[in-house]
């Protein structure tokens, strides 16, 4: 037996996942926005809190997959701003580390006080069987994504 293939009913699915997704962004923007600083700025933020981590700005840059200017940029808003230092290493002045300041970490700390409450609010309202039922469902999208992007690459080479 096959599947009939509803079109309509998978973009209305689809449109709901990226409103969702949209809203959560904009609440997670808005949340930030009051701590004083921007979403990238908060993503080398976290990244910066993990325990005895003090990379490099080229090692960020990699790891954020991003350019070491952009990542320059970002820095000197956050170093200018109180949230992070950076110092150069005692054998080769060109290279800094960079660290969390009490400021720093105080904006980390609300921050993640205010994505539980997010996280909270969005999921307050479902039972086991809900988790269950959307991991599933997004598996199954993830699944076919894979196997489409397979293909993709397999066309390509």
């Amino acid at each position: 037996m096959t599947k009939k293939f509803d079109k309509e009913r998978a973009h209305s699915t689809f449109y709901k996942i990226i409103q969702t997704d949209r809203l959560h962004r904009s609440v997670v923007e808005s949340f930030l926005s009051s701590l004083g600083i921007h979403r990238s700025q908060h993503m080398i933020l976290m990244h910066l809190s993990k325990e005895n981590l003090y990379p490099s700005q080229k090692a960020l840059a990699e790891h954020f997959k991003i350019s070491p200017a952009a990542i320059a940029v970002s820095l000197k808003k956050l170093e200018e701003n109180g949230y992070i230092t950076r110092s150069s290493y005692k054998d080769d002045e060109r290279l800094n580390t960079i660290s969390l300041t009490k400021k720093g970490r105080e904006v980390v700390e609300k921050s993640k006080v205010l994505f539980e409450e997010t996280d909270f609010a969005m999921f307050e309202n479902f039972t086991d069987d809900d988790y269950r039922n959307l991991e599933e469902c997004l598996k199954k999208m993830t699944d076919g994504l894979n196997k489409c992007y397979a293909s993709v690459n397999a066309f390509e080479n």
